[in-house]
Formats: C-alpha cells, structure tokens, sequence
C-alpha cells in the first residue's frame, strides 16, 4: 500500500476522555456526492495535496511525475518529471511558495511553486514514504523505508539530523506540530513516537494500534493526534498524557491517509474499501460517506476552506465538493 502523508491543522476539545471504541452510526442520505475525475497519471497516483490558498493541488504518481492542476477547473497547469522513480510523497510550505517531493529514488526534491527544482536532498537509504514542512518553512522532515526519519534545511539542503525507531520496519508517516516544537513519526510496526523537533529528543512512545499505521497528523494546537492503521482502525491520541482517548471504526480496508477538518470538527479518512469517510471528532460518528473511487484510496487531502476533499485511487484523483 502507498502511504503519505499531508497535514491539515486545527483544534480538537481540550478535555480528556477515557479511551472508548467508536461504532460506526447511520450516514445521512446526503452522502453520496459525485465527485469530479481527474485522470491523473499513467500509473497509480501515489499522493496530493492542496495548496495553502486552495487554487492547486499537487499529485505524484509511479510514473515518476509531479503535476499541479487548478483545483477550480481541474485543468492541468504543469507536470515535472525530474525523479528516477516515482513520486511518494508531496507537501507545500505553509506560505504557498515551496514545494518538496519524495520518490522512491530516495531523494527529496525542494521546489518552487511552479513545481521548478531548487535543490535535491540526498542521504535517506530506502524511498521517501512522508514529506512535511515544519510551520515557519524553514525545515523539511521526512520518512523514509529505511527506518529513519531526517530533518533538513530547506535553505541549505543539509541534514540537519536523523532518527530511528530501531526496527526493521520502515517510517510510513511523519508530521510536525502547529508551533513546530514536536514531531511524531509512525511506523509499521505499530508504534508512534514523539520528540523534541529542536534536537530530536524522544518524549515519549504511543501504543494501541493492532496494525502497521499508515497516517498520522496534528491537531492545531498540538495537543492531539490522529493516526490510520492497515487494521481499518482511526485511533484519536491525547499528547499531553500520551494516551489514546478513541478509536473511530467502520472502515472494511486499511486506512491509508488521515486528516483533519480545518474547524477542527471533522476527521477524514481515506481506505482501501474505495471510499472516504468523514468523522465527527467529539463524538465519532461517521457524518458522511464519499464514494466512487475505482480502487483502493492511497493518500487523501482537504482544502483550506474545508470545503472540498481529493483523493488519490488508481491512475486518478477525486475531487468532492461538502457544500
């Protein structure tokens, strides 16, 4: 399964809960929106991700490509092909104006906004799995099949330092917090950890998941992750008692992205049972299913507004309009 990762930050409530399974409820009739097409890429497309101020979005495909559309008219803008393998993962800086890609010729691209590489980053030994900008734009972190996750410059290109979760397993996610003090990284074999974003120090580690997990993010305010497993499961996590307050289920496929709402009141998900499901975050209660994707969902992103959701399934993206 491909697995990247993009995040959207918000808040979530404050007050801690006892950790509680979430069952799936009734989704109103409303559910089932067609969403626009976009025929992508000639293989599977891999991961996407909106700009920050909504007018692009940014795929990347086995075929080795990057293309930017307008997320408006779904007209191709530009396409980059300048990796030796494809592209796993992508991410905009919080300002709009980079970009940074991943592949699995294990290298990181830092591009400018027009998808023009800047500089290459060189030193992970397997394929980047999860690319994110650190808030302030000044960092790029990555996850890579290596067992390591770097942290780099985005100016100067140098790795600035790396970590591991000491396991055979490789690193399939990787965010930063809103105010870009932690980090939190998870990999397949079930385990999240936290660190200090300045010099790496572990703070702690989470357990619960029962499978590999494929998608992590923060809550805007850094209090809260939420994580996605090949288990079908969503798991919500209080960072303050490092302990998971939910565990959100219904999906019947591995959860392969996660995000939250901009407002903070929704939790996205994106599985391999072709559909995307859209969460209360208080309650659990699955509010929508969004449906028609051909094949199994590998990365899914939200935009700014909150009011569209894309997704990445086969050679194609999904766009879906919540208004």
């Amino acid at each position: 399964m491909r697995r990247v990762l993009l995040i959207s930050l918000l808040c979530l409530p404050a007050c801690a809960v006892p950790p509680k399974q979430v069952p799936p409820k009734q989704v109103p009739s409303k559910a089932n929106a067609s969403p626009r097409v976009l025929h992508a890429h000639e293989g599977w497309v891999a991961c996407v991700a909106f700009s920050p101020d909504g007018k692009q979005i940014a795929t990347g495909g086995d075929d080795g490509a990057l293309i930017l559309w307008n997320a408006q008219s779904g007209q191709q803008i530009t396409s980059v092909n300048d990796h030796a393998g494809g592209v796993t993962a992508v991410a905009f800086s919080r300002d709009g104006e980079w970009m940074a890609t991943g592949s699995w010729d294990q290298t990181l691209k830092v591009r400018d906004a027009s998808g023009k590489t800047l500089r290459t980053l060189e030193g992970h030994q397997e394929n980047i799995t999860s690319v994110i900008f650190s808030p302030d734009g000044k960092r790029i972190v990555s996850g890579s099949g290596d067992d390591t996750f770097r942290v780099w410059g985005s100016v100067s290109g140098e790795s600035i330092y790396d970590r591991t979760h000491d396991n055979e397993y490789d690193i399939s996610s990787v965010a930063v917090s809103p105010d870009g003090t932690l980090l939190v990284s998870a990999d397949g074999d079930k385990i999240l950890k936290l660190w200090d974003a300045e010099d790496g120090s572990p703070t702690a580690t989470m357990l619960g998941h029962r499978g590999a997990i494929h998608s992590v993010a923060f809550s805007p305010d850094g209090q809260y992750v939420v994580s996605g497993d090949g288990e079908n499961e969503i798991k919500l996590w209080d960072l303050a008692r490092a302990e998971e307050l939910a565990t959100f289920t219904g999906h019947q496929g591995g959860v392969a992205s996660v995000r939250f709402s901009p407002d903070g009141s929704r939790v996205f998900s994106g599985s391999d049972d072709r559909s995307v499901r859209i969460w209360d975050a208080k309650t659990g209660e699955v509010l929508r299913i969004l449906r028609g994707a051909p094949d199994e969902i590998t990365s899914i992103a939200v935009s700014s507004d909150g009011e569209r959701v894309a997704a990445a399934s086969n050679s194609t993206v999904l766009i879906w309009s919540l208004q």
